[in-house]
């Protein structure tokens, strides 16, 4: 398919890799996809027909079946829909899965892009794009697959409670950013006693 272009810039790192190809794009829209999830063939359609009809919204997600092959479980997550929730939500998980994210370019662009780090680079992004000014979304189909493994890059990279304590700074940063009830920093000083539970 012409349509389809494959670029090999040598390794360069997850959010440079990002930025790269979101560089090679031409379009308006760019929709997110990694390698070992799945997409089904109404995403693009439903994600597309979403931003057209809300000139607002920067980001749109949707519903997922999540595959958690650690803890054999199998099930449908629906994160919030309304931007409202969306954006209290950052102060405790990400509410959108980034493999079933499509953001306008224009929102990437005027966010400067993905930032230059090696864990939670979604959830920072999506902080980015809030403080500029767009909006959020995400649709409640269900648009797509997402399997979480050992061997994926996450896990094999970043070790649990590293990744615990850094998601507690970007939900306070979340809060103190976006303007949040001061409450809500509870969820960040939780996280991090949360990295020290057993497993």
């Amino acid at each position: 398919d012409r349509r389809v272009r494959v670029f090999s810039p040598g390794r360069m790192g997850v959010a440079r890799a990002y930025n790269y190809g979101v560089e090679q794009a031409t379009g308006e829209y760019v929709a997110r996809q990694d390698f070992d999830d799945r997409s089904y063939p109404e995403r693009l359609r439903l994600q597309s027909a979403f931003l057209d009809a809300h000139p607002d919204v920067g980001v749109v997600g949707g519903a997922y079946l999540l595959v958690d092959e650690r803890r054999g479980e199998r099930y449908v997550r629906v994160p919030p829909t309304s931007h409202e929730a969306i954006i209290q939500a950052m102060a405790r998980y990400v509410p959108i899965a980034h493999t079933t994210a499509m953001y306008r370019r224009r929102a990437w662009s005027e966010a400067s892009g993905y930032p230059v780090v090696n864990n939670l680079i979604d959830l920072r992004f999506y902080l980015r794009i809030a403080k500029v000014g767009w909006r959020f979304g995400n649709l409640p189909d269900v648009v797509g697959e997402h399997y979480v493994h050992d061997s994926s890059w996450f896990h094999t990279t970043l070790k649990y409670v590293d990744r615990q304590r850094d998601l507690a700074r970007v939900q306070a940063q979340a809060v103190r950013e976006l303007g949040l009830p001061r409450w809500m920093y509870m969820f960040a000083l939780a996280r991090h006693v949360y990295a020290w539970i057993p497993t």
